[in-house]
């Protein structure tokens, strides 16, 4: 399988029939259960302002199973992305019970994610986002048969 030079490397010894592609279809605007798989606070790009970095995964549904990222810029020179990131980490913390200190605290949380789509834009097409986060769970995730 492995030969002395990788450009010898044979792709038909992998059965790659047997594996399955990775849906990146457009999750719809909806409420959903998820969990906080990993939580981060890193500088902005340019230096100015925090930023704290979520791994989101959905917790069931047709679309259980995919992750989303979420950024919420908690320091920040725009008053109103500070405030929303202000809001969405208080509920964070709200669904910990009020215990989380920091971004570690948040991982394995669950609650509701009210995912919607981005505008895009600068070059980036429209993409998944987290709006809102609330406490809770969702009785039956939202159930899609097709399209957009």
């Amino acid at each position: 399988m492995f030969a002395d030079n990788e450009n010898d490397f044979d792709f038909g010894s992998l059965n790659l029939e047997e594996v399955t592609l990775d849906d990146y279809s457009d999750i719809p605007d909806g409420e959903y259960n998820v969990i906080i798989e990993s939580a981060e606070a890193k500088p902005h790009a340019d230096g100015h302002g925090k930023r704290l970095s979520f791994k989101v995964r959905l917790l069931d549904g047709q679309f259980r199973g995919r992750t989303l990222y979420d950024g919420l810029s908690v320091v920040h020179r725009n008053e109103m992305a500070q405030q929303i990131a202000l809001r969405k980490l208080k509920t964070l913390i709200e669904v910990t019970g009020g215990r989380a200190q920091k971004p570690s605290d948040l991982v394995g949380a669950e609650c509701v994610a009210r995912i919607g789509m981005s505008k895009g834009g600068n070059g980036y097409e429209p993409k998944n986002e987290v709006k809102a986060y609330k406490r809770g769970k969702v009785v039956s995730a939202p159930q899609f048969l097709g399209g957009k």
